[in-house]
């Protein structure tokens, strides 16, 4: 299905799908799950005018205790997200959305909560999974 607003954005119906993680790892940190979580996503093309961004992706995320929010991926990196090509395939998309959570809760973990980065989606992350995993991080 494709929408069109007066602005000239469209949106593009992508796909939607599900995928469980049981930890995430970087570098020397990482988080396992007590059970494993479980992503529900539905990804939408958004393009604009040319004289905008372009394009983008929008992927809705539900986890499985219930947290939604929206994940955007852009044709460059953009923060510490990958980037995503127009002509990305669901396994292309699954794999960066992986990749997104994973920089999302380790930061929400391991990263100071006055880091200027430290955003509400970070205090959700560690309000609502707190309980739920295992932290660990390897001496050197």
């Amino acid at each position: 299905m494709t929408l069109t607003s007066k602005e000239g954005r469209t949106e593009e119906y992508f796909g939607d799908g599900q995928f469980s993680v049981e930890q995430f790892k970087e570098e020397d940190r990482g988080i396992k799950f007590n059970t494993p979580l479980v992503v529900e996503y539905y990804a939408t093309k958004v393009l604009v005018p040319t004289w905008a961004i372009g394009f983008w992706w929008e992927v809705d995320v539900t986890l499985n205790n219930g947290m939604n929010y929206t994940i955007r991926f852009f044709d460059e990196k953009w923060y510490q997200y990958p980037k995503l090509s127009l002509s990305a395939t669901k396994e292309e998309l699954e794999e960066n959305l992986k990749k997104a959570i994973c920089f999302e809760f380790i930061h929400s973990f391991f990263h100071p909560n006055c880091d200027p980065n430290y955003g509400l989606l970070n205090w959700a992350i560690y309000g609502n999974f707190k309980d739920l995993v295992t932290l660990k991080e390897d001496e050197n």
